[in-house]
């Protein structure tokens, strides 16, 4: 009976110890953060564009004898942080910041490990030759308490933004939602809508033709894609609907794709007027549509149009609507019988960059003529797809025409190689 004693005592004893070491003196050797409890940075604006967050804020009442400020995700199971460099201005006590002036920079999500984490403004100050820190929480004053981002599938993450009573967290777990695509591809065009014709040669067979060597292309390379329409989706009497469920402007964000390619066909009264053009949205990192322009023109020999009108650079285009095309576009409601909607400067006047962009790019198209229009249920969505339109040439140029016919396998190397580039 006493050999029982001592050997149920023993084993009393490992247990406590095993049990101090794992839940009391291990996790006391994890590095934490105290923020500070009288003063919260404000968040005025939060989104995702393409695979970034961005964030857009303020504080004050700070002593402004930093030497350094970052925004630091923090992960407090493991006590590590990771630094992102801000844009910051100051003001005597007042610090306003933003993550990127770029809308599809900032905090790149997809390859954030899975885990809770925590974000706050991290301010370093030197004393004695000594830096110390003060950590500040963030309150999410925006309407967006909750954001949803599903990464690439590569990833396969899903994760949650939210509105905390501390600061504002990320939640990263392992995605379980089959309907979630990496690209779109938009064949422009279909159905009774067969675009511009030329030769013989039709808009909507050369978009088509296109977009499936570009799927076919990126799916060998395990990159998730969804095409807007296929060969079989349209009758010939049929028109693709632009909005409501399945709308062309509206599927990528269905499908939480982080970016939209839309291939189209260019044509002008004037034969001599040729070249591509590519559309974005205003603000980007223009780094990846530079290199596009410059992979399609070297692998179909494409000239780059002389057009200057929004040009960003050869190539590259970018047009949100101006006050007079505001104005028109009032006329044109007007007109129709059709209630206005919310157009401003933020609007991108391309709709297929817009719609699929949310807040960011101005999308405006809510359900004030839902019979007349349709209604994109993601006008207000925080959440936007970064967007790409491809004029890849003018049907009405014969030189253009000579390489869209012939070259389309080039076209779609040059896009596809591209993409496969960026997302590697």
């Amino acid at each position: 009976m006493k050999k029982l004693l001592i050997i149920i005592f023993l084993i009393i004893i490992s247990y406590a110890g095993y049990y101090t070491y794992n839940n009391i003196y291990l996790p006391s050797l994890i590095p934490t953060i105290e923020p500070e409890t009288s003063n919260k940075v404000t968040i005025s604006k939060l989104y995702i564009y393409g695979t970034n967050l961005n964030l857009e804020g303020s504080i004050t009442k700070i002593n402004a004898k930093y030497t350094d400020l970052k925004l630091i995700l923090f992960n407090p199971e493991n006590g590590k942080q990771k630094e992102y460099e801000i844009n910051y201005s100051k003001n005597v006590n007042t610090v306003k910041f933003n993550l990127s002036d770029e809308i599809n920079n900032g905090i790149y999500l997809d390859n954030i490990k899975i885990g809770n984490y925590e974000l706050y403004l991290k301010f370093t100050y030197k004393k004695d030759k000594e830096e110390n820190y003060k950590y500040y929480p963030l309150n999410n004053e925006t309407e967006y308490d909750k954001t949803t981002y599903y990464t690439l599938s590569k990833y396969n993450n899903k994760i949650t933004i939210s509105k905390d009573d501390n600061t504002i967290t990320l939640k990263v777990k392992e995605n379980k939602d089959d309907n979630i695509y990496d690209i779109v591809i938009d064949p422009q065009k279909g159905g009774r809508d067969t675009g511009y014709i030329s030769n013989g040669q039709k808009e909507k067979d050369i978009n088509m033709s296109i977009a499936n060597k570009i799927k076919e292309k990126l799916e060998k390379e395990n990159i998730k894609v969804k095409l807007t329409r296929t060969e079989k989706s349209l009758g010939d009497n049929e028109y693709f609907e632009e909005y409501n469920d399945g709308g062309r402007a509206v599927i990528a964000r269905e499908v939480n794709a982080k970016y939209l390619f839309s291939i189209e066909v260019n044509k002008s009264s004037n034969k001599n007027t040729r070249g591509l053009e590519i559309y974005t949205a205003t603000g980007i990192n223009y780094d990846f549509v530079t290199q596009l322009v410059k992979n399609i023109k070297e692998k179909t020999n494409i000239e780059t149009s002389p057009s200057t009108y929004n040009r960003i650079d050869y190539g590259i285009y970018s047009h949100n609507f101006n006050n007079q095309e505001i104005n028109q576009n009032m006329y044109y409601y007007k007109q129709k019988g059709y209630k206005a909607y919310n157009v401003t400067t933020n609007s991108n006047y391309m709709y297929m960059i817009r719609e699929s962009g949310g807040i960011i790019t101005g999308a405006y198209v809510d359900d004030s003529n839902p019979d007349k229009v349709g209604v994109n249920k993601y006008y207000k969505s925080n959440v936007g797809t970064e967007a790409y339109v491809i004029d890849i040439g003018y049907i009405s140029n014969s030189e253009d025409l000579n390489i869209i016919t012939n070259k389309q396998e080039e076209y779609a190397d040059a896009i596809a190689n591209t993409i496969i580039e960026k997302l590697k």
